[in-house]
């Protein structure tokens, strides 16, 4: 198909900007009708939202810097932050690096440089007086060595090229249709494979097998979690947020909804659910964790 063949020559043969490569790669993943590759070549192209969704690619370790200033015009340059001194929910600005931005950020990278990622200035203030005594930090951020901004930008090219090849390997050379007849598990297999690295479960929340869950029985949906990696407490919680959205009405037969904490408490769940045994993408997740909660409240 033509449209795998330019997405081949291009990703072998280009050096530009890998932006126009994935616009062609949204476009075969509409022909394709696969969620998952069109969900993480949005993600390639308008950053992603959450770290817990980053690529393994996209992230790394490091050792946050900062400058301080002191009496009588002293200060202290390029010192390096330690971690502990953080609260835990902020620790990870000191330690980790999480390439967010669209991949267009990181395309005119140079590997011999070290770029900066700054700290909000509400953190800065925060601890402003906390690491060193007499000396305020004025100004923070994480190093980014341009190495590993490039190995972004050719990770990508990579894992796009390896699936147009696997692509082109399942189609007959002479129909330019047959990449829109490919059977989905085919296709969520190589996206699998060469785009999420074989560690995610990219296909339909159908393929995950989760037991129907019938209106206000809480056995059935006792089984459907633990069918999803989820448990006994996970129905607690979920009860909770019920209870504190004020739907929770499975007794008294009034209209059942889902109100703000038990949007967030499905999305919480999500998050178990995919990165436990199941492995699955976040999307998948999310919808499996929705139908048993829906199936529960008979929505």
């Amino acid at each position: 198909m033509k449209l795998v063949d330019d997405i081949i020559e291009e990703a072998i043969g280009s050096t530009d900007s890998v932006a126009p490569l994935l616009r062609k790669c949204l476009v075969l993943s509409y022909k394709l009708k696969n969620t998952p590759l069109r969900t993480w070549v949005e993600a390639e192209l308008n950053g992603y939202t959450a770290a817990d969704d980053l690529p393994d690619y996209r992230k790394s370790t490091g050792v946050a810097m900062g400058h301080f200033s002191g009496p009588l015009g002293a200060s202290i340059r390029n010192q390096p932050l330690a971690a502990s001194i953080l609260e835990e929910e902020h620790q990870h600005h000191a330690r980790e690096i999480y390439m967010m931005q669209s991949i267009a950020t990181y395309e005119d990278a140079k590997k011999d440089e070290t770029y900066q990622m700054p700290w909000q200035a509400d953190l800065t203030a925060y601890y402003q007086s906390k690491f060193i005594r007499g000396y305020a930090l004025h100004s923070a951020w994480m190093p980014i060595p341009g190495t590993m901004m490039v190995g972004l930008v050719d990770a990508v090219r990579t894992r796009v090229l390896t699936f147009a090849l696997e692509i082109q390997a399942e189609l007959p050379a002479d129909d330019e249709t047959a990449v829109e007849k490919l059977s989905p598990e085919t296709v969520d297999k190589l996206v699998n494979v060469t785009i999420y690295g074989g560690n995610v479960v990219v296909g339909n929340v159908e393929t995950m097998n989760a037991p129907t869950v019938v209106a206000g029985d809480k056995a059935s949906l006792e089984t459907a979690f633990k069918a999803l990696g989820l448990g006994a407490d996970d129905v607690l919680t979920l009860e909770a947020s019920l209870q504190e959205d004020g739907t929770y009405t499975i007794a008294d037969g009034q209209k059942k909804t889902v109100g703000k904490k038990t949007l967030e408490w499905i999305g919480g769940a999500a998050k178990k659910v995919g990165n436990g045994a199941l492995a699955v993408g976040g999307a998948v997740a999310e919808e499996a964790v929705k139908r048993a909660v829906f199936g529960y409240l008979g929505l």
